[in-house]
């Protein structure tokens, strides 16, 4: 198996390279969930009744519930396929979403920043699959988080909070740069010249590409998936892809936020704009 992950912190683009791979005719790559992280320790516990629990926390979960599979369908799914080793059970969910599109035999794959945490465990469960990690200015991600109120916290807080992202981002860099299932990708970069960083990036995943791979804005299923996402969605993904998706570094930011993330992220900061301006491209 070779799944496809997407991580980065949030608004590193994680969902625009989401969009833009499942609109590839062989690769499919369902609404944002986690359960991947979260069944683990469920699926090897000694609980007596842990396929029911298995079961209920599909059902309970907002995102999951956005793969709208039939709550039958996946009882029976739990119910027989128990003695599969995790990682098969986990992509027998994928297929059950993959079973509902006109792409049943794609790859599947999945995209969460969350999974930024999970890069060795996804290794472990798949050696083969392909991470795409996103690097973005450290300042751009906080500038747009902030616009969101993803923190909805005090500054000093909030940033507490951010340092552990950005943190865990300057850590793989340092230990996955250069690693064969790793792909990294400068989201400014690649956003400035689509068309030319997308080629590059599904000849490194091992495909042709596509040009309806950058059209998904216009398609009726993107548009309705939004429509009637529990999770909100961005409204940049309703325009093409283009230069405008790149915000100034300091966009919306005071100088006193500037001046704590500067301090308290320095050799952070210095890893990520080092392997930015290292790598213009991918």
């Amino acid at each position: 198996m070779q799944p496809i992950f997407i991580v980065g912190v949030q608004r590193s683009g994680n969902t625009l390279f989401r969009m833009i791979l499942s609109s590839h005719s062989r690769i499919c790559i369902p609404p944002e969930s986690q359960f991947l992280h979260y069944l683990d320790p469920l699926f090897h516990s000694t609980l007596n009744d842990k396929k029911t629990i298995i079961l209920n926390s599909l059902l309970s979960d907002k995102k999951f519930a956005d793969w709208e599979i039939d709550k039958n369908i996946l009882s029976q799914y739990i119910e027989q396929s128990f003695t599969k080793e995790y990682a098969k059970f986990v992509s027998g969910i994928y297929q059950l979403f993959l079973d509902k599109t006109d792409k049943q035999q794609a790859q599947w794959g999945d995209k969460n920043p969350s999974y930024l945490f999970k890069i060795d465990r996804i290794l472990e469960l798949y050696p083969k699959a392909l991470i795409i990690l996103l690097i973005r200015e450290p300042l751009s991600i906080y500038g747009s988080l902030k616009r969101v109120n993803f923190f909805g916290r005090d500054t000093k807080i909030a940033i507490n909070d951010y340092y552990r992202r950005i943190k865990c981002v300057s850590d793989s860099i340092v230990e996955y740069n250069g690693h064969p299932n790793i792909i990294f990708v400068n989201y400014s970069s690649f956003v400035a010249d689509p068309e030319n960083n997308t080629k590059i990036l599904i000849k490194r995943l091992g495909y042709d590409f596509e040009p309806g791979m950058l059209n998904f804005h216009q398609k009726k299923s993107f548009i309705d998936e939004m429509l009637q996402s529990k999770v909100k969605f961005h409204e940049n993904l309703l325009k093409p892809i283009s230069k405008s998706y790149i915000k100034p570094d300091n966009y919306g930011l005071e100088e006193s936020e500037i001046n704590i993330i500067e301090k308290k992220l320095k050799n952070e900061l210095k890893i990520i704009r080092r392997f930015i301006n290292d790598n213009p491209t991918l």
